[in-house]
């Protein structure tokens, strides 16, 4: 006997393993289902949203018995903003999840069977990390904050937990002035970011003024930027990543002007 599925139908499955782009991994009969925002060891009750031969995407309906990694998000936009995907692990499980990750483009992509374990290095926090940050801006609404998950209507937000309180700061002022701001169009776009001293940096290519540059020591070095150029953004991990980089190296280099 085949089994026929359609859209809207309505499964229970059991969650594997977090694969790529965040989705738990789940087998029905003839049908593999990929799941957002799951734990391994999840049996739930799902909802088939998209549906490829016999590949499925679905949403969860009812968690019938969550796994041992299930922990409740903090953030109470958590599900409906697209900004995270991984709040309802525990912290290990996220790790352990974002090593499956790696180690399955290698096998599935690059075709390599790396068989050393993958080193990977916590961050000291797992909140109020992020100095850096893109917000979409929809001044009609009023509404700042995130895209919701898998569309781009603007989740508007008043505060978000990954934020450092530097940056949460900054985003909370943009808030203040953002019906204020010259810009060429309602929705838009802000990139930011802030230092240990409270400096921020705004920038869109909907305002007319560049953004302010701010700095950041790390390893007896100050790195100056703004908002228009990349940095590290977790703060707690940018001394071990220049180290890493760099690997003990030195020298000098000559530069003609």
């Amino acid at each position: 006997m085949s089994l026929h599925y359609n859209i809207g139908d309505i499964i229970d499955v059991h969650i594997e393993k977090i694969v790529p782009r965040g989705f738990g991994i789940a087998f029905a009969e003839k049908l593999t289902v990929f799941v957002p925002l799951s734990v391994p060891g999840d049996d739930l009750r799902v909802r088939i949203c998209d549906l490829k031969k016999r590949i499925a995407f679905a949403e969860i309906v009812e968690v019938r018995r969550g796994g041992e990694q299930r922990v409740a998000a903090p953030c109470v936009y958590f599900g409906k903003c697209g900004g995270c995907d991984f709040q309802q692990l525990d912290y290990a499980a996220q790790l352990e999840a974002k090593v499956g990750i790696i180690n399955d483009c290698l096998h599935r992509i690059g075709k390599v069977d790396y068989e050393k374990d993958i080193q990977i290095i916590p961050s000291p926090r797992q909140f109020d990390y992020r100095s850096r940050a893109r917000w979409h801006i929809d001044r009609v609404d009023e509404a700042i904050g995130y895209f919701a998950r898998d569309s781009h209507d603007v989740i508007d937000i008043k505060t978000c937990p990954i934020l450092t309180p530097e940056m949460q700061k900054a985003f909370e002022k943009v808030r203040e002035t953002m019906q204020t701001r010259v810009a060429f169009n309602d929705i838009f776009e802000v990139d930011a970011t802030a230092d240990e001293k409270g400096n921020a940096s705004i920038y869109s290519d909907e305002f007319a003024e560049f953004a302010d540059e701010i700095s950041f020591a790390a390893n007896d070095l100050s790195y100056t930027f703004s908002a228009q150029t990349f940095f590290q953004a977790n703060k707690f991990l940018t001394a071990g990543l220049i180290e890493a980089a760099i690997g003990g190296a030195s020298g000098e280099t000559a530069f003609d002007l």
